[in-house]
């Protein structure tokens, strides 16, 4: 935690500077900050005019349409594309932000290798002899790719002498994917069509943080949510910690942590006892009826009969996923939510696929897991890291650090972060906003990625893609024919899909495309969408959570997802919808907790797990569980730039390296932690007021049983005090 401006220095530096020194955080001098940037002289525009491009964003997989407004050719406002069907011209806080990458001082500037700036024409030519040196022994880490990314770097390394891709993504949906497989015999993913129902169940799933596509999620949630004809359908939230998505919710069960599955199960057991058309779930669910799991799960027998006698009458969704149920029982929980939704009759409803499946990216950290063996016996001459911060993300028990300095190391990256700072060559790439590049997010939607401007001049940066054919090219003279850039990979591929899906000439096709920021096909959902008996192979177990105290719960950040959002300032200050805390981490308690353990509201205690500890302030809340403790997921950087270094802590070093049986996916929720009174002073900023009235009776209340007292003798319960206690007293 960083201690923060003080009130003497905040007068000084007003006096000297006024107040846009300290907006700008009276330590940044104006020469390192981007000024009135001098526009490109190669092009001709009209002054003061805006014009919009469409284009995708990529903060994260879910790949929304993106409006961008430009004047003088420079960009200056991120809005939704309103053409896209997804987000609908919406755009969550991350996308907004994104232009702080483009515009970020902190940029690297030119390509660096061993520590010290060098040209391109060295950087490439070392970059080439690095991967000449390697072929074979190459591993390309990645973000997930949701257009013609992948296939691109699977040619690249083909003609460059072989290697492997790994997709990574911190917030991995390979455990909801292994699950359709088990369940319904797909490799994609579902839909889930909230708009559908009338009564949602939510097993965790960060539907609006973090879990799917947001923007949609949040869309499609205030559709199903909102009053219709006089009728407001209801949302359950099920699990330890309350969230941003549970808060949204009419009713919330806090369930004891890692037991969710159980609650699922048994609701379908109390359906499957008055419906039983899966024969084959009879034996499976014997074990979990109401009355069997209330005492593991702390939600009485009652409650959980009663909520799936509700969720069996009305056209209802489950969902599961996200950060809450990554445990080592994550695609078991998955499963047996997958079990609830066919038991109720939801599938092909609110719970449907695509006609046309189309695999999901394999996102499994197990590739990871296979990773760290191979660096360690030395099998891995050359690790490509592009957007990547494994050093950050993942949790420092698993030994990635130590694993990586026993390879050359080549960061594509634009933005600073730990593991590019450790790289032995930095080659500076362009943001999404000058560069190339497609997404496919769902069947039938084909988004374009333009360059909306052109590249920011006071970088020297260059596409990765384009550094990539021209290595190419210097190794194999055959590779990439006719393709000089990325562009004309673009362009060449999307002609090739006009070719197979559309009529007209393909100039006309492209322009209208780039136009409209894609092509947008209606959906076409399947029809024969069936629960396999797989489902009944899948073993659940109790979670065992290692160690003593609180079952320590890593949360999804809204804003700063897997930590990638916190070198931007909008998203640092922007207060947590909750907890209403900027620029910092905290430990989310229970207040009844907090009281047992001795712990006041916005404290520093310690927060020791097996695999270390940290400091944190505390937060009290009535929505996380009594016996846990929750820690948003994304600061505690030491290696991503002034705005993000310092600030907060990195929850991900707590946690041990354990994983999903099934998938090898990390297990976020997997140890529980002590949590201990300090004697260190708090600097949080927290700007959610004070939460008590101090006697000043603002809010005025009375209870039910005052209000039907009868009007002639009605005993005043409701009334305000004659005297009133001021907060200011003459």
């Amino acid at each position: 935690m960083k201690k923060g401006l003080s009130r003497r220095n905040l007068f000084k530096f007003m006096a000297i500077g006024g107040t846009t020194a300290v907006a700008a955080g009276c330590e940044q001098k104006p020469e390192k900050i981007i000024p009135a940037l001098v526009p490109p002289v190669d092009f001709e525009y009209m002054p003061n005019t805006g014009y919009q491009y469409m284009t995708t964003c990529r903060e994260c997989d879910a790949a929304c349409g993106m409006m961008i407004t430009t004047r003088e050719y420079r960009a200056q406002k991120a809005e939704g594309n309103p053409n896209h069907p997804h987000n609908q011209g919406a755009l969550c806080a991350r996308g907004q932000a994104s232009l702080q990458t483009l515009y970020n001082p902190e940029r690297h500037a030119r390509p660096n290798s061993g520590g010290n700036n060098v040209s391109w024409e060295d950087a490439q030519s070392e970059f080439v002899n690095l991967v000449q040196q390697s072929a074979g022994q190459i591993v390309y880490l990645g973000r997930p790719a949701v257009g013609s990314e992948g296939n691109f770097i699977d040619n690249w390394l083909n003609e460059v002498g072989g290697g492997k891709r790994i997709a990574f993504s911190l917030i991995s949906r390979a455990s909801e994917q292994r699950a359709c497989e088990i369940a319904f015999g797909r490799s994609d993913l579902p839909d889930y069509a909230f708009e559908n129902a009338e009564l949602l169940v939510n097993f965790g799933a960060d539907f609006i943080e973090t879990w799917g596509n947001t923007v949609q999620n949040a869309r499609r949630f205030a559709d199903m949510h909102a009053y219709n004809d006089g009728k407001k359908n209801r949302c359950i939230h099920v699990g330890p910690h309350q969230s941003l998505s549970g808060a949204r919710a009419d009713e919330w069960l806090p369930a004891n942590p890692g037991t969710e599955a159980m609650i699922a199960l048994a609701m379908a057991h109390a359906i499957h006892q008055r419906d039983p058309h899966h024969d084959f779930l009879s034996d499976y669910l014997s074990p979990y009826s109401p009355e069997l799991v209330a005492g593991e799960t702390g939600i009485s027998a009652e409650k959980i009969q009663t909520l799936a006698e509700k969720f069996h009458q009305a056209p209802s969704l489950a969902l599961a996923g996200g950060i809450w149920n990554s445990s080592e029982q994550a695609t078991a929980t998955q499963v047996a939510v997958f079990i609830l939704n066919a038991a109720a009759g939801n599938l092909g409803k609110t719970l449907r696929f695509h006609e046309s499946e189309q695999p999901s990216e394999d996102t499994s950290h197990s590739q990871i897991l296979q990773l760290l063996s191979d660096l360690n016996a030395g099998k891995v001459k050359l690790l490509i890291v592009d957007d990547s911060n494994p050093l950050h993300t993942l949790p420092a028990s698993l030994g990635f650090a130590k694993a990586m300095k026993k390879t050359k190391v080549v960061a594509l990256a634009a933005g600073k972060n730990e593991t590019n700072q450790q790289a032995t060559l930095v080659l500076p790439a362009l943001t999404a906003y000058e560069s190339w590049g497609d997404a496919i997010p769902s069947p039938g939607i084909f988004s374009i990625q333009q360059p909306v401007m052109a590249p920011v001049n006071t970088f020297d940066a260059r596409a990765r893609e384009d550094v990539m054919i021209a290595a190419a090219k210097q190794i194999n003279p055959q590779a990439f024919a006719e393709i000089t850039n990325y562009r004309d990979y673009i362009y060449e591929r999307w002609a090739q899909a006009h070719q197979s899906r559309y009529f007209g000439p393909f100039e006309n096709f492209w322009i209208k495309t780039l136009e409209n920021g894609g092509v947008f096909e209606a959906p076409r959902w399947s029809s024969a969408i069936s629960l396999q008996n797989e489902v009944t192979s899948v073993a659940y177990r109790v979670l065992s959570l290692g160690g003593s105290g609180l079952a320590l719960i890593p949360a999804p950040s809204v804003f700063h997802f897997d930590g990638s959002g916190a070198d931007k300032p909008w998203l640092q200050e922007t207060p947590h919808p909750i907890s209403q805390i900027v620029w910092d981490s905290w430990a989310e308690i229970h207040p009844d907790t907090a009281k047992r353990l001795g712990i006041k509201e916005r404290s520093v205690v310690e927060i020791r797990t097996p695999q270390g500890s940290l400091n944190a302030t505390v937060y009290l809340s009535y929505g996380v569980h009594r016996e846990a403790v929750a820690i948003p997921i994304g600061q505690g950087h030491t290696s991503s730039g002034i705005v993000a270094d310092g600030f907060g802590i990195n929850v991900m070093n707590l946690l041990p390296a354990k994983t999903d049986a099934q998938t090898g996916n990390l297990a976020f929720v997997s140890t529980k932690a002590e949590v201990v009174p300090t004697a260190i002073k708090s600097y949080t900023v927290n700007l959610d007021g004070n939460p008590r009235q101090l006697g000043r009776d603002i809010a005025a209340a009375t209870t039910v049983a005052a209000l039907t007292i009868d009007k002639v003798d009605h005993g005043g319960g409701h009334h305000r005090p004659k005297e009133i206690v001021e907060f200011y007293p003459d």
